[in-house]
């Protein structure tokens, strides 16, 4: 990953996303994490791609130690196999004595030569990437990396900076290629939300490009500046959703909760038919105009049975919001097992799931709603409520037909 020089931000693309840093003193962490709603493709030339974590490359020249530039980034290829978590060091200036002036440090995981891991549907809705700066008298102590595909396993490590540790300098986070090579995307949608103990301050744009394997990804300006909490979203907003190949569909006769509290079934709404839609994330509802009805025909049925509701058939593309220690993560409905925990609107909490049965043959008819409001203010995608569950409508093209 390398440096180069300053460039003045023209629009908000690539690494330029806008810088952040703390407005009411030293913070004890800043963490980012990237909420994936539409799947992340790319043109790289290596089929690899990064989330990096950079400081402002004028504030590493004059003030970190040394004049260094302190990097952490996470790195996978667009499927998921072999992801690895890595802090890196660079000069921010040439010393002719110094034969390897532009490179100091790095540590990773897993190290090099080490068995690699797969973390299946890393680049898919309903992954998510986190990366977590820990700071101590303005030092980063440790960095803490978490990643969550949609198929199999996690991954996640703790990687310490050698001492003395490095400054905590305003930075920025961007989608980018990796080793010195810019990528294209050609598709993604989702959110980075940032936290942390003390109130952001943005700097709106920032002034230096950070790395040189920018790339082509937009981002929104941030939201919750001056709070604890901030957001932005990146990339390119689905134009459709469900229908044959997303989230939501549900069988006829699925009662769908309305604006007023009744319940109707799913194949006698309209567009313009006002819904409940929820946010797991928040924890709250709002309502939410029904902007199309799509329906799908399909070989499949899945029945999801939970404690207190009553049976949920689908079929099997939707993902639904898992509660998990971490919060809400979106898990296909063909991986939902015994004990997960799904949002029930009747029952205001979470309830576990009982059972899930998946039988394929025949031809059943399943219904979507696209609605507006279709994501909160981070780009997560909200619910409507099919039989008491939070059922999001994860956006997907093609499009089926309208009933």
């Amino acid at each position: 990953m390398l440096l180069i020089f300053p460039v003045h931000a023209t629009q908000w693309v690539g690494n330029d996303n806008g810088e952040f840093e703390s407005s009411n003193g030293w913070p004890t962490y800043m963490a980012v994490r990237a909420d994936i709603t539409a799947q992340l493709s790319s043109s790289t030339p290596q089929n690899s791609i990064s989330l990096q974590y950079n400081p402002d490359r004028d504030y590493s020249f004059c003030c970190q130690r040394w004049g260094d530039w302190f990097q952490a980034g996470i790195i996978s290829d667009l499927y998921g196999n072999c992801p690895s978590f890595t802090l890196q060091v660079y000069d921010t200036f040439s010393d002719p004595a110094d034969p390897n002036y532009d490179f100091d440090w790095r540590t990773d995981f897993p190290a090099a030569g080490a068995p690699c891991q797969q973390v299946s549907g890393l680049t898919a809705a309903g992954a998510s990437w986190y990366v977590e700066e820990d700071v101590g008298n303005n030092q980063i102590s440790q960095v803490y990396f978490d990643i969550r595909g949609t198929g199999c396993c996690t991954m996640n490590r703790i990687l310490y900076p050698q001492t003395p540790f490095w400054y905590w300098l305003k930075s920025n986070v961007c989608w980018c290629g990796v080793s010195g090579v810019s990528t294209t995307f050609t598709n993604g949608y989702g959110s980075l939300t940032y936290s942390s103990d003390k109130n952001f301050r943005n700097i709106d744009p920032p002034v230096d490009l950070s790395t040189t394997e920018n790339s082509n990804m937009p981002y929104t300006q941030f939201s919750g500046v001056g709070t604890t909490s901030m957001s932005q979203l990146f990339g390119w907003p689905p134009p459709c959703c469900g229908g044959g190949g997303g989230g939501g569909s549900v069988a006829p006769g699925t009662l769908i909760t309305m604006s007023d509290g009744s319940q109707h079934p799913v194949q006698t709404l309209t567009a313009g038919d006002s819904v409940i839609v929820y946010d797991v994330y928040s924890g709250t509802s709002m309502h939410a105009t029904i902007t199309k009805m799509l329906s799908v025909t399909r070989d499949n049925r899945v029945t999801i049975y939970t404690q207190g509701n009553p049976p949920l058939r689908v079929d099997d593309k939707p993902d639904f919001y898992v509660w998990t220690t971490n919060g809400p993560l979106l898990k296909p409905v063909t991986m939902l097992q015994s004990g997960d925990l799904l949002y029930s609107y009747y029952q205001s909490s979470r309830i576990p799931v009982t059972n899930v049965t998946v039988n394929y043959g025949g031809s059943y008819t399943y219904y979507d709603l696209i609605t507006n409001p279709q994501f909160n203010n981070n780009g997560r995608v909200l619910s409507f409520v099919a039989n008491g569950i939070a059922d999001p409508c994860i956006p997907s093209c093609p499009l089926g037909p309208s009933p």
